[in-house]
């Protein structure tokens, strides 16, 4: 696998006429029961080869919370000399054109009216 994230690996790369996404559920619930909802579907079908989650716990300790600008300041100098994984990786004619198409269509939808 050449990307971190299985998922966007699976979407990107791969055949998506291959690969289904389906919805389990369209129940809307309160937001302090979707933890103890995501975790009923995780005890179901992780370690599935088709479940795309990462943990097999639904618990996130820091959903909703906010990095200080002391954080941010620290995670910004430790980004800080990184050589991207994609530095000096030619593109391929076929990425650039859809960049230029994406760059085309996104500028003549901009509002300049203020």
């Amino acid at each position: 696998m050449d990307h971190k994230n299985r998922l966007i690996f699976i979407m990107h790369y791969v055949n998506m006429a291959k690969n289904t996404f389906e919805l389990l559920s369209s129940i809307i619930f309160r937001k302090e029961h979707l933890e103890l909802f995501e975790q009923k579907w995780l005890d179901k079908y992780y370690g599935d080869s088709k479940c795309y989650n990462k943990s097999p716990n639904a618990d996130v300790p820091f959903r909703g919370a906010k990095h200080t600008e002391k954080t941010k300041k620290l995670l910004s100098e430790l980004a800080m000399g990184r050589i991207p994984w994609n530095k000096g990786v030619p593109r391929t004619k076929q990425e650039k054109l859809a960049i230029s198409a994406g760059t085309k269509n996104a500028m003549r939808n901009v509002d300049m009216s203020m």
